[in-house]
């Protein structure tokens, strides 16, 4: 597990934070990706470190204050499934 999942994991239950790489891999992407990027912009792409799948708004919260609270220059995407 990454330095970043590891303090994750005081902030989201373990289980739900993904540091599989072959999952990253998958989850980086969606059906839309490719036609997203215009033909002559390659931007350079890399592997999530982890990924977290909140299971409530209160988890969102502590995982956006935690993200204000490291200051880093990661990008955080959290979905809340129904």
């Amino acid at each position: 597990m990454s330095n970043i999942a590891s303090k994750l994991a005081k902030v989201i239950d373990p289980a739900r934070i993904v540091a599989d790489s072959s999952m990253l891999d998958e989850l980086s992407w969606d059906a839309l990706s490719e036609g997203r990027m215009h033909p002559n912009h390659h931007p350079e792409l890399r592997t999530p470190l982890c990924a977290v799948k909140p299971q409530s708004t209160d988890e969102v919260r502590r995982i956006v204050q935690f993200a204000n609270a490291e200051k880093s220059h990661w990008c955080l995407s959290v979905a809340v499934q129904d």
